[in-house]
């Protein structure tokens, strides 16, 4: 076999395999998140004792209710959507075999809720940036603000959801 079809054949293995553990290991492609010493990510909650439904929307994917759940698995976020009123929170929590960093959209500044950047507001020291500024298990948020705010996961940010807060 000539010289330069030896060296195809072990950069095409080489990118073959290089492939398959990336897909496997979503993470392993994602920078890592150091949080911050002086950051704390609140505890988990029991999403079912927590989670209330008072709209027949909630069958698909809509909660509304104090607090809401979203849960992060390896295919997303369950529910996607969640309807609460102004002053209620939404809780995040991690089931997924990866870290978790909830963000506002866009990604990857997190400006839409709170106008300022990721850089300029982490770590939210007073609780108003809708950004967990660090990858953590579970995460607790109050909106204050009406209207429909877009979020995803800053670890994968191909997991996106929506809250909608009401007056």
């Amino acid at each position: 076999m000539p010289k330069n079809a030896i060296i195809a054949v072990i950069v095409a293995l080489v990118v073959a395999i290089g492939g398959a553990y990336v897909a496997m290991h979503p993470s392993a492609s994602m920078p890592d998140y150091a949080a911050d010493p002086g950051t704390s990510v609140p505890p988990a909650t029991d999403s079912a004792a927590n989670a209330s439904s008072t709209d027949a929307s909630a069958s698909v994917g809509v909660t509304v209710g104090t607090p809401a759940v979203i849960t992060l698995t390896d295919a997303g976020f369950s529910p996607s959507k969640v309807v609460v009123k102004a002053g209620q929170s939404v809780t995040f929590v991690n089931q997924s075999k990866n870290g978790m960093w909830i963000g506002s959209d866009e990604h990857p500044t997190h400006t839409d809720y709170s106008g300022t950047s990721r850089s300029a507001h982490c770590p939210d020291t007073d609780g108003t940036a809708f950004d967990q500024c660090t990858v953590g298990d579970s995460y607790t948020f109050t909106f204050t603000k009406a209207g429909t705010w877009g979020f995803h996961d800053h670890v994968a940010p191909n997991f996106t959801g929506t809250v909608v807060v009401t007056d």
